[in-house]
């Protein structure tokens, strides 16, 4: 699938998009022999010399016929293509529905041929036209759709009741945010984006998207999930405050003035508050007793809180880097 990375499900509105021309040039074809016919009936309504061939009995039985198969083939053939959610498939079932009306339509033309009304059939081929056009159409507007990753409403209804659904089952979820949804082929695609609780992790809402598209899944949706933890705008960003990266700048810069080396500094907006963490580790190898330890790192959150931009610090100290143990060696 070098080639086409996303899958050939588009291939399917494709060859409904050709059925639906197909459909349309013979609506166009039948049309335009039947007017051709109509009008030769008319101009010559009461010259008796013209001949005009009218339907036998068998054209009765024939268009019967007819009638009864092409409406059975459309039955079935539309209940496999919703199964399987193929609008080619229901294309083709719409195109035998199209033959059973026109059927119905040569039936009663050809009765009333036969009665003595000789214009009845084209006429009744003109409908039929009509007809054909009407059911190539839509086919065409519902594969242009498709092609060009138009909304599916029916789709995107379902799916939300779907998703509403399985909001109740999900603790972690407090609203849906937004749904797409989009039919290519037979393959019905959504995109779900999930408001979680604000004390999630990254890794837990991960977890939660996983969940989702499982659920999805199971009822026959290929989705992609977007689950994020609700976000409160800091006032400092909404004025035009400084950026994340210049106070993480000056964090860095106080702890390293203090005499610490700073392994990471993160910058967190939560509850319209600014919070810095910290994390530092000696600078040489020396181990630092505990309490000093401590009494420096309380001094670092002194300094940044009374900075007018950092609302709160916290401090912590990386002490994985202890020097290893001399191992003593003993000779034989």
């Amino acid at each position: 699938m070098k080639d086409h990375p996303y899958g050939h499900w588009k291939f399917e509105a494709i060859g409904s998009l050709f059925l639906s021309l197909t459909l349309i040039a013979t609506a166009f074809s039948v049309g335009s022999m039947a007017k051709k016919q109509l009008s030769h009936i008319l101009a010559n309504a009461g010259n008796l010399a013209v001949k005009t061939v009218v339907p036998g009995p068998l054209a009765l039985v024939m268009a019967s016929i007819s009638i009864a198969s092409k409406e059975w083939l459309y039955r079935i053939t539309r209940r496999v293509g919703e199964k399987i959610r193929s609008q080619v498939v229901i294309a083709n079932a719409w195109h035998h529905r199209s033959d059973a009306y026109s059927s119905v339509l040569a039936l009663a033309s050809i009765a009333w041929a036969r009665s003595g009304f000789l214009a009845a059939d084209a006429a009744a081929g003109l409908l039929v036209a009509g007809m054909i056009g009407m059911t190539g159409g839509e086919i065409l507007l519902e594969s242009v759709q498709q092609l060009s990753d138009g909304s599916n409403p029916s789709l995107l209804k379902e799916c939300s009741k779907l998703c509403a659904k399985f909001l109740g089952r999900d603790d972690d979820v407090e609203m849906i945010k937004s749904i797409k949804a989009r039919q290519v082929g037979s393959l019905s695609l959504v995109e779900v984006q999930l408001t979680c609780s604000t004390h999630l992790s990254t890794t837990a809402a991960r977890a939660v998207e996983e969940k989702w598209k499982y659920w999805l899944k199971e009822h026959g949706y290929e989705a992609t999930v977007h689950a994020k933890p609700k976000v409160i705008l800091c006032p400092l960003l909404l004025n035009n405050g400084p950026s994340a990266g210049l106070l993480e700048s000056m964090a860095r810069e106080q702890a390293m003035l203090s005499g610490n080396k700073v392994e990471r500094v993160t910058v967190h907006y939560e509850d319209c508050q600014t919070n810095i963490d910290v994390i530092l580790s000696q600078e040489n190898d020396d181990e630092m007793p505990l309490p000093d330890l401590v009494y420096k790192g309380q001094q670092l959150k002194e300094t940044l809180q009374e900075m007018d931009l950092i609302d709160r610090a916290d401090i912590y100290w990386d002490l994985s880097r202890t020097p290893e143990p001399v191992v003593p060696v003993v000779s034989s």
